[in-house]
């Protein structure tokens, strides 16, 4: 089957949904959608081809390399498409080994289209098949099972069968918050496990008449199931059944109590926690794995808008169920006037009277008699010829819906399963289970389906005392009232303040929402802050305009940040599934990476003081950090190699920055702050440093101009601070490995660069002056030798000429500067304060490096699973520094394994090359990973491509499984508090 810690596959399922120009479904698809796909895979192939052509030169390509070159041209961004039901039209699958497609590139406007298609310009100027699309996306990556071989069997057995099966459903699943805060990716493993092995016996049951693909998700939702089948029945029977499942009832299909009962079955989870109920092991049994679905209907969209003759081959020609029947409506919006006459007449064969809609739309209208309804082929066919025939009708859109024969509920594209739990429950009391006896061989499955109605009555009232349990996570009443008094009596400006008030409403409802409500436990210790910020302006009072202004404009800096966490967790969510995608940055629902990164970022910023962060995700280039929030960006969350290496250098300011606040708050002297921005005096400190050693001499000033640039900005010491943080606690002293990704993180920052072909000389001095800080003062607690040759860049042969150019009296200058006097003590007294915050970290005392070769040993076995592609399980909290030290030897293990995988020898290039235009250039030396000019990572391998997602998509699944049982602690405590 498929292991508590999860394995994964190498690549995963796109699924994007549009809307279609009403008319012009079929050229839309083939000159838009299909052409998104088409010009994506062709820029990459060829970029891809030319370094294949290189390596067979050299006579270094991987055995395997052809295999994974055909697999992508065959098979990879081929898009499969089906025509569905309601908002969106069309529903896109396909083969990606990459996030970039799905979460940036399919939207509407491609400019790419345009320049290589100009007969897409009609003779007005206007566009004939661009066309705004509405539009959304699901992406995650994909449980691999023992008895399947790799991604793209998968695909060829699914969508990419020529004879694939026609109808399909595609359903976000959104399972119990209180059951995964308790178990992590322990539970998201069970209930997969439980699903496959119910549609994999069903699948063997219908006999080549039914498949399916089970996807994880990024999303508001953890799974996402894609369903295909002969017959709608078929798809229906599935999903009444898969909601039925409780957690007792879950560990009977996988027949595995005593398996389970260590990790789950022997612990109540948090539902039962918080209550601190009698019934525990009654409440764990009862509680449903799923809460909520949603679901999209729809058939091969190959079938819809070809002509008559070929429809009714290709009819005839699949394997459709002749005895599934469908009762089928369409909702039709008008243009401003009457029905067209090619409309009238054709709706006036088929039907007499239309249904006058009272909702969105002008009217409804049948397909069939309600009672007996058609089968579903005679309603494809029924289908493609009515759109066929009103393409010359002045119709804006259509939404069509569909009922079930037998079927107590309406099924339309977002309302297939009702989203009421009680609702649900109620619909489905007079469904057959008769059709779960095989489960029953195996385990007592009907009566743990089937409870009496004392058992549900007092369950309903347990999860109605839960639920009023978590709202004591809201922001009170009285609460809100302080703030709304206390900000307009310290003059704070209405626009603030009620925006204020806004953000505390945004957050209680974010909180209350059954759905939601764990991705916004992650905000409540910031909003704590907000609070406490306010209490602490009225407590001192504010007199002058000056203080006023100061909290006016860092209550603004809150707002700013809390917008963007706020829309990160609820954009793309269950109540805006209708709703096209419009962020700016990205594309599709990025919920459980939010929460994952959140998760690291608190383990990280908790152990430097910092009780009140949380993360954001925006466009700006580059991650910083203040006191509330850690801001990334879309390559920060979906190549995370780079959050990784950046994020304690950037939670280290609080280090430093707290620190300072208490020495002065005891009455210390601060060393450390000494010449950092801290320090209000960092300009006398600085200078008399300066004229100590160039005195008046201009020549010698001249000499060490550029230097001297860099050192009289006190953040210049701000950095080195940081990086000495970084080097002890992200790289473990590894020399190596620092300095790997010291220069990889400069050469894919863009601001270092005056065009790709010339970088800046200001910032490669500044990134060499602190690196070589770092190395000659650093490695002397090592008891190292340090060498000039040692200190090259050789990663490209723009750092290596800009190395060699001003390594020496880079060197020279601080011999001259740094290694007596002053800044010699300074950063001594820096490095003495981060080794000492490193013992007491791990609460031991004595030799760092004792400490150091026991977090290796733990980060060399996470290093191991992540290559293999699983999502590890094992965190368990033990201690308030538990995060903190399973985050450490987590990001240590996956920088390391990059390094390793990324083919970096002496004399490889490490640093893609382009030319002056931005363009790729290819070079034979090249390594199979690189650090783009532009930002993030590039890799032209098709393997180490497919590789390096499995890695990424493990790694933060991982960090996902930590941030989850974190909440549960936080949980559990704080609404007790």
């Amino acid at each position: 089957m498929i292991r508590d810690n999860c394995l994964l596959h190498d690549g995963s399922v796109f699924i994007g949904f549009s809307s279609l120009p009403f008319g012009k479904q079929r050229e839309f698809f083939e000159n838009e959608i299909k052409q998104l796909f088409e010009n994506y895979k062709d820029a990459l192939e060829k970029n891809l081809d030319r370094r294949r052509k290189l390596d067979e030169e050299s006579n270094r390509l991987d055995p395997g390399f052809y295999k994974y070159a055909d697999e992508f041209s065959d098979y990879f961004y081929v898009p499969k498409a089906y025509y569905v039901f309601g908002h969106f039209d069309l529903a896109v699958l396909s083969l990606v080994e990459d996030f970039v497609f799905s979460t940036r590139t399919f939207t509407p406007f491609d400019p790419v289209i345009v320049k290589d298609n100009p007969g897409t310009v009609n003779a007005s100027g206007n566009y004939d098949w661009l066309f705004a699309f509405d539009h959304k996306v699901f992406t995650g990556p994909t449980p691999k099972f023992q008895d399947q071989h790799d991604i793209v069997d998968l695909a060829k057995k699914t969508f990419l069968n020529r004879k694939s099966l026609p109808l399909i459903s595609i359903t976000q699943l959104k399972l119990s918050n209180a059951l995964q805060i308790s178990y992590g990716s322990t539970f998201l493993r069970s209930v997969i496990k439980a699903i496959y092995f119910i549609l994999r016996h069903k699948r063997d049951q219908w006999k080549g008449g039914f498949d399916f693909l089970l996807l994880e998700s990024y999303a508001w939702h953890e799974i996402t199931l894609i369903t295909f089948a002969d017959s709608y029945d078929k798809i229906f029977e599935i999903m009444p059944l898969l909601r039925r499942v409780n957690f007792e009832s879950m560990c009977s299909i996988l027949n595995c109590y005593e398996a389970l009962e260590g990790s789950l079955l022997k612990r109540s989870p948090i539902f039962s926690q918080i209550l601190g109920n009698s019934r525990k092991s009654q409440i764990n049994k009862l509680y449903p794995v799923i809460i909520n679905s949603s679901t999209s209907l729809g058939f091969d969209f190959d079938l819809l808008l070809i002509d008559t003759a070929a429809r009714e081959e290709a009819l005839n020609r699949i394997n459709m169920d002749r005895e599934d029947k469908v009762i089928p409506l369409s909702r039709w919006r008008l243009q401003p006037g009457s029905i067209d006459d090619p409309l009238r007449e054709f709706l006036v064969d088929e039907q007499k009277s239309l249904q006058i809609s009272m909702g969105t739309g002008d009217f409804y209208y049948p397909f069939a008699d309600i009672v007996d309804g058609i089968s579903s082929k005679e309603f494809i066919d029924k289908f493609s010829n009515l759109l066929e025939a009103t393409r010359k009708a002045d119709v804006s859109s259509i939404y069509t819906v569909m009922t079930m024969q037998q079927k107590r509920h309406q099924l339309g594209a977002e309302s297939f399963v009702e989203t009421n739990y009680e609702a649900f429950r109620q619909v489905n009391k007079g469904l057959d289970y008769s059709e779960v006896d095989f489960l029953d061989r195996l385990s007592n499955l009907n009566s743990a389906l089937i409870k009496s109605k004392d058992d549900e009555a007092e369950f309903d009232q347990d999860v109605k005392k839960y639920r009023e349990k978590i709202k004591r996570l809201e922001i009170s009443i009285s609460d809100v009232k302080f703030i709304h008094t206390a900000l307009k009596s310290l003059c704070i400006p209405k626009i603030v303040y009620e925006s204020m008030l806004n953000m505390i409403a945004m957050y209680n409802q974010g909180i209350s929402d059954p759905i939601l409500y764990s991705k916004f436990i992650e905000l409540r210790p910031f909003v704590n802050l907000v609070i406490e910020t306010v209490k602490e302006a009225m407590k001192n009072g504010t007199e002058g305009s000056s203080s006023g202004t100061q909290l006016s404009n860092r209550l603004y800096r809150m707002l700013q940040s809390f917008e963007y966490a706020y829309s990160n967790r609820f954009h793309a969510s269950l109540p805006t599934e209708e709703i096209t995608d419009h962020n700016l940055y990205f594309k599709g629902g990025i919920q459980q990476l939010v929460s994952a990164y959140d998760g690291f970022s608190k383990s990280m910023a908790e152990q430097f003081g910092n009780h009140a962060n949380f993360v954001y995700v925006e466009g700006n280039p580059q991650i910083s950090t203040v006191r509330w929030a850690l801001r990334l960006n879309y390559f920060h969350i979906f190549q995370p190699e780079s959050l990784l290496t950046a994020a304690v250098h950037e939670i280290a300011y609080y280090l430093l920055f707290d620190s300072y606040d208490q020495a002065i708050r005891d009455g210390e002297d601060f060393e450390i702050g000494k010449f950092t921005s801290l320090n209000p005096k960092y300009k006398h400190e600085i200078n008399i440093g300066i004229k100590k050693i160039v005195g008046n001499s201009e020549p010698k000033f001249d000499q060490y101009k550029y230097f001297l640039r860099q050192i009289r900005s006190p953040q210049f010491f701000d950095h080195i601070f940081s990086d000495i943080v970084t080097y002890y606690f992200t790289f473990l002293r590894n020399k190596e490995l620092f300095k790997f990704w010291y220069w990889g993180n400069f050469a894919s920052t863009s601001a270092c660069y005056h065009s790709p072909v010339q970088l800046k000389k200001n910032c490669f001095i500044h990134y060499l002056l602190r690196l070589l800080c770092v190395e000659k003062f650093c490695l002397e607690q090592d008891n190292d030798e340090w060498s000039l040759e040692q200190a090259e860049v050789p990663y490209s042969p723009l750092l290596r000429e800009m190395s060699r150019k001003y390594m020496r009296e880079t060197n020279d200058f601080l011999d001259t500067f740094f290694s007596t006097g002053l800044y010699r003590r300074w950063i001594a007294s820096i490095i003495e304060f981060v080794e000492q915050k490193f013992r007491t970290s791990y609460g031991k005392q004595g030799q760092i490096s004792e400490i150091i070769l026991l977090i290796k040993d733990r980060a060399q076995k996470y290093g191991n699973d992540l290559h293999n592609g699983i999502s590890l399980s094992s965190y368990i909290r033990e201690d308030k520094s538990s995060a903190f030290k399973y985050s450490q030897a987590l990001v240590y293990s996956y920088l390391m394994l990059l390094k390793e995988e990324s083919g970096y020898s002496e004399g490889k290039n490490l640093v893609l090359t382009r030319t002056k235009d931005g363009k790729h250039h290819h070079q034979a030396e090249d390594a199979r990973l690189m650090f783009d000019p532009l930002g993030g990572i590039y890799i032209d391998n098709y393997q180490t491509r497919r590789d390096y997602f499995k890695y990424r998509c493990a790694l933060t699944m991982s960090f996902w499984d930590m941030s989850l049982k974190e909440k549960g602690y936080y949980l559990r405590n704080a609404v007790e508090d």
